[in-house]
């Protein structure tokens, strides 16, 4: 299971864009197991349920997730967490430059 973060500008515009990223089940249970390193902050990031969520992010959530991003490449060494950090930081900036929704939704 894992949580999808889009880009769009509406909800029905998701399968036609290509620009996405895969919060992938594992890292979410890595970085719970170790979230003390992270905590309080990448708490909103924990709290994405790959089960119930459904909605678009607000402007301030995604920016979260771009310090969230910043905090994980500071704090963790291990690669996998690292290239999710890194390509997270680029997406969000993303969204956030050209002003466009971003869309969780879980499987």
């Amino acid at each position: 299971m894992a949580v999808k973060l889009y880009i769009a500008n509406e909800f029905k515009e998701i399968k036609q864009k290509t620009k996405s990223i895969v919060f992938r089940e594992e890292i979410q249970e890595y970085l719970i197991k170790t979230k003390n390193r992270t905590m309080p902050k990448s708490l909103f990031l924990l709290k994405l349920d790959p089960y119930r969520t459904h909605r678009v992010l607000e402007k301030d959530e995604v920016r979260e997730l771009i310090e969230i991003a910043k905090l994980l490449k500071d704090k963790y060494e291990e690669i996998e967490i690292n290239k999710f950090a890194d390509e997270l930081l680029k997406f969000c900036s993303y969204a956030i430059e050209n002003d466009v929704n971003v869309f969780a939704l879980g499987d």
